[in-house]
């Protein structure tokens, strides 16, 4: 636990974190309530580029607080910033970005966070794909308050559906209200290098009713498995994959636009997801990708209803995609 805290808070450029939370949708709902006890408000504001699955799981924990919560429209496939000035006040506790967003843009969380600040919120950072961080700027540096990240990316391979593993990570004078537990290093009777438990306020312990959250697990396997890959991968490593990622993902765009089959739905920067609007049938496509072993990209329309994201799909590249496996999704969807 120890060792998987010190890789994040590298990534992140945070003071402290939590390593063990059940997935990204529920560390993002935990840093949700950890703004409201800090601030003592209970008005926040969501991203409707957040991903759809953490904004609904953000509401269901927070609904007993009897929240305002407010949802900041987008512009261009990033959060509209002058929306965002005109919607936050005093009463606001905090607001939650998602970098990249659902739609795979890189957000200017840096003014996001100015903005925010400059009312007395907090800046809650969640990151669906935490690989990002390999080439992205730290959420620390661009001034972010709480950052909840989802680390699946490190090496867990995904089950039937799992597993994940998130984690939280907040600035040193936010400790306190962090939920789970942090482990510290120190020095036993002996002078020797030991690892405790530490800020280990929790339900089962001193507590009880009182705790911060109803978080029991330390996810060990998980953070095992992570250390195991971040520690193999390196810096050097780690730079090179999220930088195939970018290359790739943009790499397949040129070659779908080429096509003619399809076109832009937003001119915004992306890390390795991005949107394009199909000229053909949605579900076509889909199966076509399925018969060649490809998983077919995401209709964005089960989520958001505009009409302007009609027959628009979601990519997603990783690392696993060589170019010829590109060329060949290219081809397939260019028949």
């Amino acid at each position: 636990m120890f060792e998987f805290q010190t890789y994040i808070a590298r990534l992140t450029k945070m003071d402290v974190v939590i390593p063990s939370i059940y997935d990204g949708a529920s560390a993002t709902a935990e840093a949700a309530l950890m703004s409201f006890r800090l601030t003592h408000k209970n008005k926040i504001i969501i991203s409707s580029t957040l991903h759809p699955h953490y904004r609904k799981t953000v509401k269901t924990y927070i609904a007993p607080h009897e929240p305002e919560i407010v949802e900041l429209p987008y512009n261009d496939g990033l959060v509209d910033i002058d929306k965002l000035e005109k919607l936050i006040d005093a009463g606001v506790a905090s607001v939650i970005v998602q970098n990249p967003n659902f739609f795979g843009g890189i957000e200017d969380v840096a003014e996001i966070c100015e903005l925010v600040h400059a009312k007395g919120a907090l800046l809650i950072n969640a990151i669906a794909e935490s690989m990002s961080l390999g080439v992205l700027k730290a959420p620390g540096e661009m001034g972010a308050d709480i950052v909840a990240g989802e680390a699946q990316s490190f090496g867990m391979e995904l089950n039937y559906g799992g597993p994940y593993n998130a984690y939280l990570a907040t600035r040193k004078q936010f400790l306190r209200q962090l939920p789970g537990r942090i482990v510290g290093e120190t020095i036993d009777a002996d002078g020797k290098r030991v690892f405790v438990m530490t800020m280990r306020a929790r339900e089962q312990d001193i507590r009880r009713e009182k705790a911060t959250s109803n978080i029991c697990t330390n996810h060990g396997l998980n953070i095992l498995a992570a250390n195991i890959y971040l520690s193999l991968m390196g810096t050097e490593g780690l730079y090179k994959v999220s930088l195939l990622n970018t290359k790739a993902a943009h790499y397949l765009e040129n070659l779908l636009l080429k096509s003619g089959k399809f076109e832009k739905v937003f001119h915004y920067p992306f890390y390795n997801e991005f949107l394009l609007k199909s000229k053909n049938s949605v579900s076509t496509l889909s199966e076509k990708l399925l018969k060649n072993n490809f998983i077919p990209p995401l209709e964005i329309s089960k989520f958001y209803k505009e009409e302007g994201l009609k027959d628009v799909l979601l990519f997603a590249v990783t690392e696993v995609l060589s170019r010829l496996d590109l060329n060949r999704v290219a081809e397939i969807l260019a028949e």
